[in-house]
């Protein structure tokens, strides 16, 4: 255990393993606030618009008490934010969204509360980071063999390190190939379109694998966006918890009411934690907003349940 004085003069508690902080915050009692957590969404480190530090802050403002940064398939900008010192008022929590394949379809699983130094996980990302760099050249090979001019270069600069789907529309959109952002999904880069890649992901049962031996919780995130029938997703689920995965995300933003009873009754089910994230990507995207998702179903287990006795004390829930 360790403590470092902010320069707010408030002592804030880290707390270790494997040489890395599951989570941190200040140990002064803030007046009572709502619990209210996020444990999905992004950064500049991936597909997010804003850098960690200005996404940090924005949770801050808006009431968010327990943050996960779950940035596709790396963790540096937790990472960056836990280097950066001691935070106010606001429990960080290590996250990662790790792409895998099912069935042939890219399924996204979170990873919550696990030991950022530990050699599975390390290897982990640098595993993801190698199929993303292929994946992005096998894209631009797709997207010039369609007769679009390469991308790989523009959409590079706009990821500043490896690009996503995200990156090459982006590049479209600058180069005046589409008029919208989605137009690029929805002719190139979309589910089943020709930018679609899924074959170099590893399989659901290594990613949820990771996650376990690296100390943290295996999170299948939200299900509904995967465009399933409730006997698809069913079979995902029977073969995720299969795997050893522990929850899936019942709240995420824009979600209509009734995938949300849905989603409450298969965690019943199938007797899974339950989760919830924002998956923040932009401050224009104001329907998924940092912290702004209802309380869990009382009847659901909250994920934070599976969290390590430290990381529930961090966040001021019983230990």
């Amino acid at each position: 255990m360790s403590f470092v004085r902010s320069d707010y003069g408030n002592v804030a508690r880290l707390n270790f393993t494997d040489g890395e902080p599951h989570a941190m915050q200040l140990t002064e009692e803030p007046q009572k606030r709502v619990f209210r957590p996020d444990f999905h969404c992004h950064t500049t480190a991936s597909d997010g618009h804003l850098t960690p530090p200005e996404l940090l802050q924005r949770a801050q403002d808006q009431g968010v008490t327990a943050l996960a940064v779950t940035d596709h398939d790396t963790y540096a900008g937790y990472s960056s934010l836990v280097a950066s010192g001691p935070v106010t008022g606001i429990s960080l929590i290590s996250g990662i969204e790790l792409s895998c394949v099912w069935q042939g379809r890219t399924i996204h699983i979170v990873g919550l509360d696990f030991a950022a130094q530990s050699q599975v996980m390390l290897d982990a990302v640098a595993r993801q980071q190698d199929n993303r760099w292929q994946r992005a050249q096998l894209i631009d090979e797709r997207l010039v063999k369609a007769g679009l001019p390469s991308l790989l270069a523009a959409a590079e600069t706009e990821a500043g390190g490896v690009p996503g789907r995200p990156h090459f529309a982006s590049a479209m959109l600058a180069a005046g190939l589409v008029k919208k952002h989605h137009h690029a999904f929805d002719r190139y880069l979309g589910t089943g379109k020709i930018g679609d890649i899924t074959s170099l992901w590893p399989s659901l049962e290594t990613i949820t694998q990771w996650i376990r031996e690296g100390g943290g919780v295996a999170i299948l995130a939200h299900p509904r966006k995967y465009g399933l029938t409730g006997v698809k997703l069913r079979a995902l689920l029977t073969d995720f918890m299969g795997a050893g995965g522990q929850g899936m995300e019942v709240l995420s933003a824009g979600q209509a009411d009734a995938d949300t009873r849905f989603l409450t009754l298969l965690c019943e089910q199938f007797q899974c934690a339950a989760s919830l994230g924002s998956d923040f990507h932009h401050p224009r995207n104001h329907w998924c907003e940092l912290g702004r998702l209802p309380p869990l179903p009382t009847k659901l287990t909250p994920v934070w349940q599976l969290f390590s006795a430290a990381t529930r004390q961090h966040m001021g829930l019983p230990a």
